[in-house]
């Protein structure tokens, strides 16, 4: 009888739980949801060029030069006595144009490790190569050093350790420079004292040993919840980098070389003549409005001879080591231009999948890992975040220096995280889940995209689709995010406020659009219609037919179809590049075409606009000329001539120069006559030319 009261009991205070959960969802949505707003022309400057420089640099064929000589001309680049940069200063008193590093340039790096800003961590790298290099070979004053060295010990080297700081430690490329700075401190000062916990450099390193080689272990077995981050695959690299020139382990050494490889390779997948292409986990406007601006431009330069040589953390540390050198595969996959090429991978986990994969958030270091996938407040994760913060004192925090200060009262238990199924929030939206995407490339053209990534969800830095025909001719669709689209309040006006549900096969793809404007906790925007970038002075041609709008750039051609009549912005911020779509529900469909396979331009456009195309509510089918019937929707499967195509359950990799399982850690890679065997479990790098 007791039993049975209890769990009347339990039944009745969770349905009192739930409807209060329901109610005050109402009162939200009514008293505080956000407006729609319609379109209007927008105020400022772009975010991206209205013409190609003169004279074009970027190199869209691979130079003919050796990586040792591509090295030489970035070093030459960036050793540059005006630049107030640290490692450029070193170069440039190694290269004789300075006589010795400014004490200016010196004291800001270590002024920003000694107030622990945001994004320190970035100087920390910095610091780390300046004084390994200063071993070597000495550039720094005794003054300098000291100093440098100083704030090195008084450093804090990751979440868990005390004192006050405005650093963001747990994102993905931040884990792995926090780890890395702190072995590598470590085993340059061991028997030092570290000033914030107490500890010495060796308790340093044995500390940041195991972090690392999970990073790694990770990033092989599941590939990057960042992931092909244009921006953020360029803090990785230096980081893992480091540990391979200068870790005095070998087998440290061999793995962040391993790390580095495979980081490459997940560049090189994704090419389209030297530009980063495709889908991103984590971007901002100005890297995907152009292939120019890719933050890893200098590494493809180096490797590949794509673009051209420049500085930048990323790059220069490349251009300074000693002891990495690309494998040759890599540099045989990155520059292969076949007439079709197909590449599928995964990334990620889900975190409804988090047993199965092992992890458990009441482990701080699991935790840590999640808030790495930008989950916080999920309800799988939500209770352990708040003891997290009361447990390592992270109210005070910029990270959340915007939060109601009631936040604090929140309880760290399972009624916040029942409560947390039924509310979405802010911060939910920058939620890093299982991707698995596909790019397909041809000489004329790249098209790349997320299948099926959290349709209906809420976007923050995602870029779900791409197709790209040059440095400037790229062309996407979104549902815009903040109006005021200075990179910093994201989701951005071109980046996802509300995420498609997206389908590809070859050279076409159809985005989904079902908004819906229920209230997220904290939101600042909703827009009622959905928007494509294309910039018209980036085409040799443009053209719109109907519910067609075509582009030809070289012998690359596109068709954008939107079931929505468009009209494009002919004024403000966006004029000549924007094409806007009203209302929440939209159907886009682009197709890619070339002269070799689909004869001349207006060959192209006839063939499309004979099509036979439907669109019933959210469903359409489309007869693709050269491909065959595609069925796709909001719901449902999505078929190709009556086939259902996959678009989830991918590989790691699965293209012409590497088959690689998820959660292996095994990796084959053969291009052009080169292998490239990696097996991270053994530590095992071989190479065959």
């Amino acid at each position: 009888m007791k039993s049975k009261k209890a769990k009347t009991i339990v039944i009745v205070v969770a349905a009192a739980a739930l409807a209060l959960v329901v109610v005050v969802k109402v009162v939200i949505d009514v008293k505080f949801g956000v407006k729609a707003d319609k379109w209007k022309p927008k105020e400022g400057a772009p975010a991206w060029s209205s013409s190609a420089p003169v004279p074009d640099i970027q190199r869209t064929t691979p130079e003919d030069s050796t990586f040792e000589e591509r090295k030489a001309k970035t070093l030459a680049v960036a050793a540059n006595p005006e630049a107030n940069s640290l490692l450029e200063s070193l170069l440039a008193v190694r290269a004789g144009l300075l006589e010795k590093i400014p004490d200016e340039i010196v004291e800001e790096s270590a002024k920003i490790l000694d107030t622990r800003d945001d994004c320190a961590d970035f100087t920390m790298i910095r610091v780390v190569r300046a004084l390994y290099e200063h071993s070597a070979s000495p550039v720094l004053t005794p003054e300098q050093y000291a100093r440098l060295k100083g704030a090195v010990l008084n450093f804090k080297y990751w979440v868990d350790e005390p004192g006050p700081d405005k650093m963001i430690s747990w994102t993905e490329n931040h884990q792995i420079l926090f780890h890395s700075s702190e072995y590598l401190m470590g085993q340059m000062f061991p028997d030092e004292t570290f000033n914030n916990n107490k500890r010495s450099g060796r308790e340093h390193m044995k500390h940041a040993e195991p972090y690392i080689k999970k990073w790694i272990d990770r990033r092989a077995r599941w590939g990057f919840s960042e992931w092909d981050s244009n921006v953020y695959m360029a803090e990785n690299l230096p980081a893992i980098l480091a540990l391979a020139d200068y870790s005095l382990d070998p087998e440290m050494s061999r793995l962040a070389a391993m790390a580095y490889d495979l980081a490459l390779f997940d560049i090189g997948s994704d090419l389209f003549r030297g530009m980063y292409a495709g889908s991103h986990g984590r971007t901002y406007t100005k890297k995907i409005v152009s292939g120019r601006n890719d933050s890893v431009n200098g590494v493809v330069y180096q490797v590949w001879g794509y673009g051209y040589p420049s500085p930048g953390m990323c790059s220069t540390s490349l251009a300074m080591s000693r002891s990495y050198r690309p494998p040759q595969a890599i540099v045989n996959a990155g520059r292969a231009l076949q007439e079709e090429y197909l590449t599928r991978e995964r990334h990620g986990i889900r975190l409804q999948d988090l047993a199965m994969h092992g992890l458990d958030p009441k482990n701080p270091d699991d935790l840590v890992f999640l808030w790495g996938m930008s989950a916080f407040t999920q309800h799988q994760v939500v209770a352990h975040t708040l003891a997290a913060f009361h447990k390592w004192d992270l109210w005070k925090h910029p990270f959340v220096d915007s939060a109601p200060k009631e936040i604090k009262l929140i309880p760290a238990n399972g009624l916040t995280a029942f409560i947390t199924r039924f509310l979405t929030i802010e911060s939910d939206r920058a939620l890093l889940s299982e991707v698995n995407k596909i790019g397909y490339r041809t000489p004329d053209y790249f098209l790349g995209s997320a299948l099926d990534y959290m349709p209906g969800y809420i976007g923050n830095q995602h870029h779900i689709w791409q197709a790209m025909l040059s440095p400037d001719a790229v062309v996407f669709t979104s549902h815009p995010g903040s109006p005021v689209d200075d990179g910093d309040r994201t989701p951005t006006y071109w980046g996802h406020n509300r995420l498609p549900r997206v389908a590809q096969y070859k050279n076409v793809l159809v985005a989904v659009y079902n908004l819906k404007n229920s209230t997220v906790l904290g939101q600042r925007n909703f827009h009622d219609y959905t928007h494509a970038f294309f910039p018209k002075w980036a085409f040799d041609i443009v053209e719109t037919e109907g519910n067609w709008t075509f582009g030809k750039k070289g012998d690359g051609y596109i068709a954008l179809y939107s079931n929505v009549p468009t009209f494009w912005a002919e004024e403000g911020r966006d004029a000549g590049v924007e094409l806007v779509a009203p209302g929440r529900r939209a159907i886009w469909i682009c197709q890619l075409g070339r002269r070799a396979t689909d004869g001349s331009f207006d060959r192209f456009k006839a063939s499309i606009l004979g099509a036979d195309l439907k669109t019933n509510g959210l469903s359409v089918k489309y007869d693709a000329p050269g491909v065959g019937k595609i069925s796709f929707g909001w719901k449902g499967d999505f078929t190709v001539n009556g086939n259902q195509e996959p678009m989830r359950g991918f590989k790691r990799f699965d293209n012409p120069f590497c088959q690689a399982d998820f959660n292996k850690s095994e990796f084959a890679i053969s291009a052009g006559g080169s292998k490239l065997t990696l097996d991270f479990a053994k530590a095992l790098r071989q190479i065959e030319d």
